[in-house]
This record gives C-alpha cells, structure tokens and sequence, in this order.
C-alpha cells in the first residue's frame, strides 16, 4: 500500500523520505477512526451543535467485518464534512481500504489542511458567514432536527397502533 502511494505529494511532505512500513506512517500521521468520531456524530445527530473540541491524538483503526468498507467510509466522510460545517473547522481524513487502497477527503481540500498542520500555520482568514449568522443557521437546524425527532416518533406510534389494530 505505501509502495503504491510513497509517490503521494502529501506523503512526500510528511518526511516520510521514502520510508514504506507502516509504523512510520502512523508516527507522522494523526488518524481518525469511525469508532473515534460515533460519539461526536451521535452528538449531531442528537441535534447538539455545540463546537467539539478535544486534544487527545486518535491512532487507531478498526471496522466492523459486517458493515461494508463501503458505507463505512460513506458514513465517516458524510460526518466528518458535518462537523466540518457545523462547528466551522477544517478537517482532514486518510483513510486506507481493506484491499490497500488509500482514500483521502479534506475541507477545503485535503492538500490545504494537511499543509496547515504539517507547516504548524494558521489558515488564511476566509470570507465567511458571520457569527450571529451562522449561529441562526444552527438554531434554525436544531429547530428541524427536533422537529425531525418528533415525527420519527409519531409514525413509530402510529405502526405500532397499526400493527395491534391488524391483530
């Protein structure tokens, strides 16, 4: 897998000079795994958009054999570009396939993130939304998730009226 990828620009950059065993790769890399992000996810999908922020380093991967890399990976990135858009942060992801294959995704862009953290710079400031702005944007979806919610729970209720008014 490094042997295919060792001629990546962003490997390169990481001083890797070359080096194809795995342990030097997770020695310069910071990893996330699915099982490190579920709480945060949960948190969202809870309706809580408060800014996670923590300073543990996470360095291990695992999957589930009967979930498919592919939904994983799926649900992983779908995540990630949440939290990425709702707590308004950068993030960057690699993440390697069963069969080798290494998959990256980035907000911005992944080369961006990762030459903001190996270069220890701040990222330039952005024409962005506005705090007051983006905070009504958050109290308008936690509006709908709630709202979401509560429906979920009506049309559980009502199958299960159904299901005892068909026996």
């Amino acid at each position: 897998m490094m042997y295919q990828n060792g001629s990546a620009k962003y490997l390169q950059n990481l001083g890797l000079s070359g080096s194809t065993d795995p342990e030097s790769f997770k020695a310069c890399v910071p990893l996330v795994t699915h099982k490190d992000l579920e709480p945060y996810m949960q948190r969202i999908a809870d309706g809580d958009t408060s800014p996670i922020l923590t300073g543990k380093a996470i360095t291990t991967i695992s999957l589930r054999l009967q979930v498919t890399f592919s939904k994983c990976r799926y649900g992983l990135f779908n995540k990630a570009m949440e939290i990425s858009i709702l707590c308004n942060v950068k993030v960057g992801i690699i993440v390697f396939s069963p069969n080798g294959k290494m998959l990256v995704i980035g907000h911005p862009d992944f080369d961006t993130v990762l030459n903001w953290y190996l270069n220890g710079e701040s990222p330039p400031p952005e024409v962005s939304v506005s705090i007051p702005c983006l905070q009504e944007h958050n109290k308008q979806y936690e509006k709908a998730m709630r709202e979401l919610k509560k429906e979920k729970r009506k049309g559980k209720a009502i199958r299960k009226i159904e299901k005892i008014e068909e026996n």
